[in-house]
Parts: structure tokens; sequence; C-alpha cells
């Protein structure tokens, strides 16, 4: 649950998902992913994420997998917790190829697997701006204000895994 992720967790509910898993290694990304509404956080790096969400979602597995750290056991996980007809949809990048099993994870499951890559501008501020106006509320994301001159210690904060987003002001 990087910051994108993160702000996932409030748009799916919105978007009338009845139940909104979220995986990570980082206990404080895993506690912002609670204050802002998942009904299940699992910790990667203790549990199996995929028993854990079909356990969490009355045995069955997941309609819909976001999959946004690139990490390569974050989509192994996400194909093997997918209900058979789920959809994957991909935003992280991974830094190298990563290998899946085509034939149980996407053939026999009817699994779609689609890219997400690029923008209309316009369109992502208007969809944006319409989930505000309805209440949308990713404030939590925000876990620290720094000035400019502290960038350093921002992107540090980054790497570390323990912030959500970063702000930095003048």
């Amino acid at each position: 649950c990087g910051p994108i992720g993160l702000m996932a967790i409030p748009v799916c509910h919105m978007a009338g998902a009845a139940f909104v898993a979220a995986s990570d290694v980082s206990e404080q990304r895993l506690a912002l992913a609670r204050r802002l509404g998942a009904d299940l956080v699992v910790n990667a790096k203790t549990e199996d994420v995929p028993a854990r969400i079909r356990e969490g979602n009355g045995g069955q597995g997941i309609d819909v997998v976001l999959e946004m750290s690139g990490h390569p056991d974050g989509l192994h996980d996400g194909l093997r917790a997918l209900r058979n007809g789920g959809w994957v949809s991909l935003l992280g990048l991974p830094t190298g190829p990563v290998p899946i099993d085509i034939a149980n994870d996407v053939i026999f499951k009817e699994a779609r697997l689609t890219g997400i890559f690029g923008r209309k501008m316009w369109q992502t501020w208007e969809q944006v701006t319409a989930l505000l106006r309805s209440g949308l509320d990713v404030t939590p994301v925000i876990t620290h204000r720094l000035p400019v001159d502290r960038f350093e210690e921002a992107f540090e904060l980054l790497r570390s895994g323990s912030a959500g987003k970063v702000i930095l002001y003048l």
C-alpha cells in the first residue's frame, strides 16, 4: 500500500466495492490502510496473503486486483487471491520481467489482465474532482509535511516505507 494504493481504498468503497483488502510489508502503511477503510489488512511479510484474503472474504476469491507495487510477490499473491473470471489491473512497474503461471493463474481462471499507463489529464482531474465533491477524504494518506529544504529527509521517509505521501512546502 504505497500512497496510490492507499488512496485507492476509499475510492474502491465509493465505487461500490463490498470488500477491500490491502497488503503491505510495512505496519505503518497497514495502519493507514485500516484508517482509510480497508476491510482486511494483510502483512505480506508474515502472512499468506491469498489465504487471508479468502478467509476474510468468506472463502471467496476477490473480483478485482489492483496491483500497484510492481513487486513480483504482489502480482503472484493477487493472481492467487483472484476469483475465476476476475480482473487484474496492473499499475506498478516491476524492475524486470515477472514470470507468472499463465495456465493456472490466467487461462484456467479466465482472468483478465489490464495494464494501466498514461491518462487523459483533463479526464483525471474531472474524476478526482467529482470524487472529492462526493466526500472522498484522502488526507490520512498525507503523513508528513516538511519544508522544501528538508527534501532529503522526505525522500528517506519514502524510501523507508514508513510514510504515505510527503508534502514539501516553501
